[in-house]
């Protein structure tokens, strides 16, 4: 649990999820990603998982979870499953650089995300 100046606490799996859902402005992000927030809440590298990628880019998110995007030789999959496997890790590096291209319109990508952690 982190607590702010004012007293105000809150956890840190609430305040995470706050900024992945687009709810803390940018120029409160940076300051939330202090030293202090990363040692109480035990946070990984940023952007979740080493290695972990956003789809949609590192300044946006998904729009539309359950869009379904399809790709040429690749199993359909929903806008949502795809940015938590960037998120886990489970897509290539390689791969997650030109995706936020292919899948911007598919699942709306749009807005700020801000990882805590």
């Amino acid at each position: 649990v982190f607590a702010f100046q004012d007293g105000q606490p809150i956890s840190c799996g609430e305040l995470d999820s706050a900024g992945r859902q687009g709810l803390i402005a940018s120029n409160d992000c940076r300051s939330l990603q202090s030293a202090q927030i990363l040692s109480t809440c035990d946070c990984r590298p940023s952007n979740g998982t080493a290695g972990s990628c956003s789809i949609c880019g590192d300044d946006s998110k998904v729009g539309n979870r359950d869009a379904i995007f399809t790709f040429p030789g690749q199993p359909d999959v929903p806008c949502g499953i795809l940015e938590d496997s960037g998120q886990l890790g489970l897509i290539p590096l390689e791969s997650c650089a030109f995706l936020p291209e292919l899948v911007s319109s598919v699942c709306e990508c749009s807005g700020f995300v801000c990882y805590i952690c």
